[in-house]
């Protein structure tokens, strides 16, 4: 076998096996595309209420909502992002007032958020419990 007829033999090779690497629109062997991944669960994911109980807020994969306890309205939605395992950063939409606003949250204990306004007013948000 000449040195010619290997080199040809072993692109014709290389080849089959890099059009073995395409896409397949045909249905063949490859595998589908990865899924999407849920969004890892937080500390700040959950029910929390105010201090005076009027509203209740839920956490959950980066949205928020908040609603009147009394009527069960909603009062309130947005985002947050949680930057360190102890701080959330919170976009506040206030469906009642209109108006948008950035709150950040410390995770004081597992039970207990601290958090401080744009306008610098706190207030303590409460783990809810179910029984």
């Amino acid at each position: 076998m000449t040195n010619r007829f290997r080199v040809t033999v072993a692109a014709i090779l290389l080849s089959g096996v890099a059009a073995g690497c395409t896409t397949n629109s045909g249905g063949g062997y490859n595998n589908p595309p990865p899924m999407a991944a849920a969004p890892a669960a937080t500390p700040f994911d959950g029910e929390w209420a105010s201090a005076d109980g009027a509203a209740a807020s839920r956490f959950s994969g980066g949205i928020f909502t908040t609603t009147d306890t009394s009527t069960g309205n909603k009062v309130a939605d947005g985002s947050y992002v949680v930057t360190d395992s102890r701080t959330a950063n919170i976009t506040v939409k206030s469906l009642v007032r209109g108006t948008t606003s950035n709150v950040t949250c410390l995770l004081a204990t597992e039970a207990q958020l601290n958090c401080t306004n744009s306008a610098g007013a706190t207030f303590t948000l409460t783990r809810r419990q179910f029984s």
